[in-house]
């Protein structure tokens, strides 16, 4: 059995006033900044969310402007792939399917307006991992979209090899696992 994976960013901050002008400085500096400049130097690649909530935010901070450049950057040279999301972070499952729409359509539109023509999101990304049946088949049915991730609960005992998927609009429209054992050993630097 081969494996693959991926490298998945999710870029987030809760709005004013629940995040200080001081700790978005922090992040903005000590960690948006150095990563995206590295991804730039080196040519890695990797997907990123970022939600509307954040984007408007940088607009607005000094220096977030370098990270918004620097995400266009690197969306133009192919190094980042964009994921859709809500625009400020909701639990979708808890949302009338109205909302929903209105979460997906206003995180397209500040988006597609901040970031400009690279923003061309291929797939979403719940907030929380929070994904139920009728979630997913609503992302399906966007034709840009062609997956959706999901933790690793929701897939039960199915082996990590397969990766399940529905039709929707006569195309397959896949369902990633969110490997959480591997993602918390990089987030929590287990190891090397």
């Amino acid at each position: 059995m081969s494996s693959k994976f991926a490298f998945f960013l999710h870029m987030y901050q809760p709005p004013f006033p629940v995040q200080t002008p001081e700790v978005l400085d922090r992040i903005i500096n000590n960690s948006y900044i150095p990563l995206t400049k590295e991804l730039i130097k080196t040519g890695n690649r990797l997907t990123v969310n970022i939600n509307a909530s954040l984007t408007e935010m940088l607009q607005n901070h000094p220096t977030g402007c370098q990270v918004i450049d620097n995400l266009i950057t690197l969306a133009g040279n192919q190094q980042i792939e964009f994921l859709e999301s809500g625009a400020y972070h909701p639990l979708l499952p808890l949302l009338s399917p109205e909302d929903v729409d209105a979460q997906i359509r206003l995180n397209q539109e500040i988006n597609s307006k901040i970031l400009g023509a690279v923003y061309k999101p291929i797939g979403f990304f719940p907030p929380e991992l929070a994904l139920n049946n009728f979630v997913a088949k609503k992302f399906s049915k966007y034709d840009n979209y062609r997956y959706t991730i999901a933790s690793d609960p929701t897939f039960g005992s199915l082996p990590f090899d397969k990766v399940p998927y529905f039709i929707s609009k006569g195309r397959k429209f896949f369902v990633i696992r969110r490997n959480r054992y591997l993602s918390n050993d990089i987030a929590f630097r287990s190891f090397n």
